[in-house]
């Protein structure tokens, strides 16, 4: 769902099948964590206290994708939002937090 329009040449096992079009970032570990987030709160909804909105963000290399996304209403009757990003200087099983915009 986030490929990019590169060619891939990278020659991997797991390579793009498509031509034009590549995973050519680290997406693939958002999309998955996110997709996982989902399925885990899924399970548990009953005992949720609200109503969680899983985001996909297009185009986020320059935030036109979030443009486009509250402009469709996409953040319209949120309380609150959290968003996620991989840091690979932080140990294997370890996150971080903090309060405030990313950029």
């Amino acid at each position: 769902i986030d490929a990019l329009p590169i060619d891939e040449r990278s020659g991997v096992p797991f390579s793009s099948r498509r031509a034009g079009v590549m995973h050519a970032c680290g997406h693939d570990i958002h999309t998955s964590v996110i997709l996982g987030a989902a399925l885990k709160l899924k399970e548990r909804e009953a005992s949720l206290n609200g109503r969680v909105r899983i985001l996909f963000q297009p185009a986020e290399e320059n935030f036109g994708g979030a443009k486009s996304m509250v402009r469709a209403g996409a953040l319209r009757d949120v309380r609150a939002i959290f968003g996620m990003h991989n840091e690979p200087s932080l140990p294997v099983g370890e996150f971080a937090t903090r309060g405030g915009p990313f950029y």
